[in-house]
């Protein structure tokens, strides 16, 4: 089953508007993967898969950890958008979901969102919840990364079947 955002004049002006956004090769990954938008999902395969693959930093229908942002409240739940987000999840991702690197006096690296701050040190959030409290007086350096803390290269562990499953039980409203 196609559906409409197989158009290709659709899919040529979504490639236009993501022109300048994320990285080339983000951008490539996105382009090979635009098939997906001509499948049709499955939400029980997209549950599993969501628990498989996502549920580490969302959740859904009581799976998974509260870290990135609530899917279900998205306001732009066209499969390209979510596809885009998936694949190009840095290209436009809210500063609040932005990963730091954080190294400390004794060489220790550590890798989070900021959860809270306060006087005396910052608190990382990490996935699968975990959360890490660093005293400022241990800080070495701390760096935005300028990316989201969700890994590229989903689509190495996932089929474009995968994907269309996913954004299927996405974009369900009562799963």
């Amino acid at each position: 089953m196609s559906s409409v955002y197989g158009d290709k004049v659709i899919r040529a002006r979504v490639a236009k508007l993501l022109a300048d956004t994320g990285s080339e090769d983000r951008r490539k990954v996105l382009h090979d993967h635009q098939n997906v938008l001509d499948l049709t999902g499955s939400l029980v395969r997209g549950k599993a898969t969501f628990k498989k693959q996502c549920s580490t930093c969302h959740k859904l229908d009581d799976v998974g950890f509260d870290i990135g942002p609530n899917l279900r409240s998205l306001t732009d739940q066209k499969p390209g958008s979510l596809l885009t987000s998936i694949l190009d999840l840095s290209a436009s991702v809210d500063g609040k979901f932005v990963t730091y690197v954080v190294v400390t006096d004794d060489g220790r690296t550590f890798n989070g969102m900021i959860a809270s701050e306060t006087a005396t040190s910052i608190t990382l959030i990490e996935q699968q919840n975990k959360q890490r409290v660093i005293l400022r007086n241990q800080l070495e350096e701390i760096r935005s990364t300028g990316k989201s803390l969700m890994p590229e290269g989903l689509e190495k562990n996932m089929s474009p079947q995968d994907f269309a499953d996913v954004i299927a039980y996405i974009r369900a409203k009562d799963s």
